[in-house]
């Protein structure tokens, strides 16, 4: 088909290569860019999904196109948001994992996968998406965990029954920007990540050494004023980052005749624009 687009941006949402060091080659940029300009005879805008991902396309490549805003990813927090804290100091803490299961998504040390996941603790541990790897490093599945298959249940759901979402992938996986962690800040669940995502999610979550996770869960799970400070930092930074209303924000400086408040209310509907101006998105 022949398109023709006065602007053309170009959504990067994983960097070139998935480890720091080693690992798998995931795409060439130079390629990309040079498929969207045969597409669209335009050099697109690169939109990085990140400040990772921005930081290591810019020390790895020469292009120098870039959104003044990183496009995270975009959420309709308030239909995430549960109606009610589940804090309950008088009983075990719930904590979850929901990601793929893959060697790239657990740590490979069995000591810092086993105190990140809490194996053997008392508390009780939910993992969506399958735990045959994590099986591979720890050489069982731990007492407290109960797995359950990728998409064998809703994901909103999942979120909504956990008091913690805990996140680690491998030591040296470039973490672009998970959903996971998102959706669980919208739900109002407090996250925990490793300290080296701190740019990733801002104050929306909690970061610590995967030896540190047990007792800032104690900690917090025996204080439901910090616990719900945590809550409110995760909507807050759902709510700047990440709400649906960032979408007009993002796309305003390359559309005319379409206001901010247009853009937004069509995307929220779905995207019930006219034909020009899907065309025009």
């Amino acid at each position: 088909p022949k398109v023709h687009a006065d602007a053309c941006i170009l959504g990067i949402n994983q960097t070139p290569r998935s480890r720091f060091s080693g690992g798998r080659q995931l795409y060439s940029l130079e390629m990309v860019i040079d498929n969207v300009f045969k597409a669209f005879g335009l050099k697109p805008v690169l939109a990085p999904v990140s400040p990772i991902v921005r930081r290591i396309l810019e020390q790895s490549t020469q292009y120098q196109s870039y959104t003044e805003l990183d496009w995270r990813p975009l959420i309709d927090a308030p239909a995430w948001r549960r109606e009610n804290c589940l804090w309950d100091g008088s009983r075990r803490p719930i904590l979850g994992r929901h990601s793929r299961d893959s060697t790239d998504k657990w740590p490979a040390d069995p000591t810092a996968l086993g105190r990140a996941y809490c194996a053997d603790l008392p508390v009780e541990v939910r993992i969506l998406g399958g735990a045959r790897h994590a099986k591979d490093v720890l050489g069982r599945i731990p007492p407290n965990w109960t797995v359950q298959p990728f998409d064998s249940q809703e994901v909103k759901s999942f979120l909504g029954g956990l008091d913690f979402l805990v996140h680690y992938p491998h030591e040296n996986w470039i973490e672009a920007c998970a959903r996971a962690p998102i959706e669980a800040m919208a739900v109002g669940v407090p996250v925990i990540v490793p300290p080296r995502f701190r740019e990733l999610y801002g104050d929306g979550a909690i970061y610590a050494e995967p030896a540190e996770v047990p007792a800032i869960i104690q900690q917090m799970w025996s204080d439901r004023s910090e616990y719900a400070a945590q809550v409110q930092r995760g909507w807050d930074f759902v709510e700047k980052t990440c709400a649906l209303e960032r979408f007009a924000d993002r796309v305003s400086p390359y559309l005319e005749g379409i206001t901010q408040t247009e853009t937004t209310c069509a995307f929220r509907k779905g995207g019930q624009l006219s034909h020009a101006d899907k065309l025009a998105v």
